[in-house]
């Protein structure tokens, strides 16, 4: 699994790809001199950049509940106890469906990366 930095870097990569065949294709008058391979094109990043965006989502979602987690657990003072075992359990259960759908997310992307390398998309 891609870690939080290197999905940041990813995200910006491709941003910067997007901004520059924006760029390329830019007249003076600011409208866009655009073929339709070049539209598929833009198209085709817009939907990876969202697709990667949610990805990341994702991740900073995960580790914050990990991080909360991390925290509930180490507050096991008097009472308090059993109602913090119960928070950092229930954290747990969503800690793990959030990392059973990134890593689905990884092969979905793996997937598309794949087919976008063979000319399938």
């Amino acid at each position: 699994m891609a870690t939080m930095q290197e999905r940041v870097q990813e995200l910006d990569a491709k941003r910067d790809e997007l901004e520059a065949l924006f760029k390329k294709h830019e007249r003076p008058d600011g409208t866009f001199d655009m073929t339709p391979e070049d539209l598929a094109e833009a198209r085709a990043r817009t939907d990876e950049l969202k697709r990667l965006t949610g990805a990341w989502e994702q991740a900073r979602e995960l580790d914050e509940i990990a991080r909360r987690t991390d925290e509930l657990k180490t507050l096991t003072a008097g009472g308090e106890q059993e109602e913090l075992g119960k928070i950092a359990r229930k954290n747990d259960e969503e800690l793990e469906r959030l990392r059973r759908a990134r890593e689905l997310e990884d092969r979905e992307l793996a997937v598309a990366a794949r087919e976008k390398r063979l000319g399938r998309r």
